[in-house]
């Protein structure tokens, strides 16, 4: 039996604890045939790079793929590898991930998918309890599936950044809870936290819904780790720098997507008016220049609440 007192959330052996397993049993689950049709037209797309394929999001919790984009990460073993422009390759290197746009033609209909790209390597940094910022690792604390592994040693690698995912997130958010005696508001509270963290307005019935769609797996991942997650308080001049370097990175993540994203200015309007249910209407010349665009609409979106 491993003492609390022995136990280093950078190093513990991820292999013999329950959050392993409870992370494990989630990344295995079966995915609909259309949703595995879009995850092969993706490593199409990328390919020989690909090494891992991660679904996540909305389509792992019944929403119709009508009525929405399957989000799929594809883990590349070297941008150099990947069948991109050199400049695509540097800024995806310097602001990870890029995001792409993927259809096919299934039988149930077209499934359309969007995926971001990250290596391996940086994958497993970003979601580290040495990273600040938690665009990573609040994403894949939340139930994810590894959709594709190359082999056994990367997914045994994806799975352990997973659990990771998990430690980080418990380990900077548990302290900004209201209630920290109940499993939901430390969760729902970190949402929330993440989320201030990104150009978001998602009121708190969107963190209570992603809570209550697994409550299982979050019940049981905060039982798992609880007991051996340091005290890591942040000050309130901490907590602010890690919203505004976090509200920058996702203007720099929105631009590089509105290049690499087929159709990217109609993507930045879908993804704003789903978040915040701000309509934004493109003209053409909008839609032909969308970083300009970005510039002059950002202040009149941000005074209507698109973003906080």
């Amino acid at each position: 039996m491993v003492k609390e007192s022995q136990i280093n959330l950078q190093t513990f052996d991820m292999h013999h604890t329950a959050l392993t397993e409870l992370v494990e049993m989630h990344s295995s689950a079966s995915l609909s045939p259309p949703v595995m049709a879009i995850v092969d037209a993706v490593r199409e797309d990328v390919g020989p790079a690909a090494k891992a394929v991660l679904a996540y999001g909305s389509c792992l919790r019944g929403v119709e793929l009508s009525d929405s984009l399957v989000d799929l990460y594809v883990l590349v073993d070297s941008y150099s590898n990947m069948q991109t422009r050199g400049l695509s390759k540097l800024m995806n290197a310097l602001i990870p991930p890029n995001v792409y746009y993927c259809e096919v033609v299934h039988q149930t209909g077209t499934i359309r998918a969007k995926y971001a790209v990250v290596s391996l390597d940086q994958f497993v940094r970003r979601v580290s309890a040495t990273t600040r910022n938690p665009y990573f690792w609040a994403r894949f604390a939340q139930p994810s599936v590894i959709a594709f592994a190359e082999d056994e040693g990367i997914r045994d690698r994806v799975l352990q950044a997973l659990v990771q995912s998990v430690v980080t997130f418990l380990e900077r958010t548990q302290t900004v809870s209201k209630d920290s005696s109940q499993p939901e508001r430390i969760w729902i509270d970190g949402f929330m936290e993440t989320y201030a963290s990104e150009l978001r307005s998602e009121d708190i019935s969107r963190a209570s819904h992603l809570y209550e769609s697994n409550r299982s797996f979050y019940e049981h991942a905060l039982a798992a780790v609880n007991a051996t997650i340091p005290s890591a308080p942040r000050s309130n001049l901490q907590r602010r720098l890690m919203r505004w370097e976090g509200k920058l990175l996702s203007v720099a993540r929105l631009i590089k997507a509105s290049f690499t994203f087929s159709g990217g200015a109609d993507y930045l309007a879908w993804k704003i008016a789903r978040h915040s249910g701000v309509t934004v209407e493109l003209t053409p010349w909008q839609k032909r220049h969308p970083v300009l665009a970005a510039i002059v609409l950002f202040p009149r979106l941000y005074a209507r609440g698109a973003f906080r």
